[in-house]
């Protein structure tokens, strides 16, 4: 099921929510430019999917080891990302999304 933070107005902004082992579509509020992403698990995450599509393995997609963050800028204007997707490598972690302006 997608997470929709799109209403967020005030930064940074933390979130969480329980992952799975197929895509979460994680839509992001417009002024956010830089996204933190954690678990308790290993993740996939990636700029291409389709929330509740199984994770392929030819997919272009990145990971995060278990107890850790991956920390990127996602752009401005026309290069500017609205969604990412996230899944879990092998169970139902505890997922952490810290947005900043």
């Amino acid at each position: 099921m997608a997470e929709d933070y799109r209403s967020i107005r005030a930064f940074p902004a933390f979130k969480e929510f329980t992952g799975a082992v197929t895509w979460t579509k994680i839509q992001l509020p417009a002024n956010c430019s830089r996204v933190q992403v954690g678990s308790t698990g290993a993740l996939w995450i990636s700029g291409i999917g389709e929330d509740g599509g199984a994770v392929g393995a030819d997919d272009d997609k990145g990971f995060i080891v278990a107890s850790n963050y991956l920390t990127f800028l996602i752009g401005r204007g026309s290069t500017r990302d609205a969604e990412i997707f996230v899944a879990s490598q092998s169970s139902t972690p505890k997922i952490t999304i810290i947005m900043e302006e």
